[in-house]
C-alpha cells in the first residue's frame, strides 16, 4: 500500500490544505481537486490565525491599561449597539460585565449600580470574572433575579462560600473555576448539592449524572447530629 505524500509529512498548517486538494480515486491514484475545498481549509486556518491576534492584542492592551494612569481613566468604549437610556439618563439594561479588572471587594457596588441602572433590582446578568476578589460579597445576594454569575478567575477560598448563594431562586448559571476553591476536593458535587437549581456549571452543562453523583456525595458527606446522651443521675 503506497503511503500518500501528505501522512509522510509532519503535521503543520500545510497538511490539512494538502489533504483538501487530495482525493483517492476508485483504481488508487492521487487525484487533485479544486480550489473549493482548499479555499475552505484557507480560510479556517486564516479565521484561526486571526483569533490568535486578537487575543495576543487584548492581553496587551489590558496590561497597558493597568499600567498607564491615563488608560485607566478612559471611559468605557460603546459596544455594537447602543444601550437604551431613561429620561433619567440611566441606562435600560439587565446586564453587568465588570471583569478583568482589580477589585478586591465590592462595597461600592450597590451605590454604583443606583446611578447607572434604571431598575438595579432587575438585574439578572453579572460578569465579575477575573478579579480579585477573595469572597462572596452579601450583596450579590440581594440581587435576587440574577440569572447568571460569573466569578471565575478570583481569589475565592472555601467551599463554605457557595451556601450565601443558596437565596437566590433563579441563578441558573455560576463560574467559579479558576478559584483556589476549585483544588478542594468535591469542588464540582459540592457546589451541585448546595445549588441544585443550577443548569449551566463553570461553562459546562449540568446533566442528570452529575445530579446523581452530587446526591450521593451530600449523603456521604452528611455529618450526622449527635445524639444527646441522658446521663442518669443517682
Amino acid at each position: 500500500m503506497k503511503i500518500p505524500e501528505w501522512k509522510r509529512t509532519p503535521f503543520n498548517v500545510e497538511a490539512p490544505a494538502r489533504r483538501a486538494r487530495q482525493a483517492r480515486t476508485p483504481s488508487g491514484e492521487i487525484k487533485t481537486t479544486r480550489g473549493k475545498e482548499m479555499s475552505e481549509t484557507y480560510e479556517v486556518c486564516d479565521a484561526i490565525e486571526g483569533l490568535a491576534d486578537r487575543r495576543s492584542c487584548s492581553r496587551t492592551t489590558s496590561v497597558r491599561a493597568r499600567s498607564d494612569p491615563h488608560l485607566q481613566a478612559e471611559e468605557p468604549r460603546a459596544g455594537p449597539r447602543a444601550i437604551p437610556c431613561s429620561a433619567r439618563g440611566r441606562m435600560l439594561t439587565r446586564a453587568v460585565r465588570l471583569n478583568n479588572n482589580t477589585l478586591n471587594e465590592l462595597t461600592d457596588l450597590g451605590p454604583a449600580l443606583e446611578l447607572l441602572l434604571e431598575n438595579p433590582e432587575e438585574l439578572s446578568w453579572l460578569d465579575l470574572s477575573f478579579n480579585d476578589l477573595p469572597t462572596i460579597d452579601p450583596i450579590l445576594t440581594t440581587y435576587r433575579n440574577l440569572h447568571c454569575l460569573q466569578l471565575h478567575g478570583n481569589s475565592i477560598q472555601g467551599l463554605g462560600e457557595v451556601d450565601k448563594l443558596a437565596v437566590l431562586p433563579h441563578l441558573r448559571s455560576l463560574t467559579l473555576h479558576g478559584n483556589p476553591i476549585e483544588e478542594e476536593k468535591g469542588y464540582r458535587s459540592y457546589v451541585l448539592s448546595t445549588l441544585p437549581q443550577l443548569k449551566s456549571f463553570d461553562f459546562s452543562t449540568v446533566t442528570k449524572q452529575d445530579r446523581s453523583t452530587a446526591a450521593i456525595w451530600k449523603r456521604m458527606n452528611a455529618q450526622p447530629k449527635k445524639a444527646k446522651k441522658k446521663r442518669e443521675r443517682f
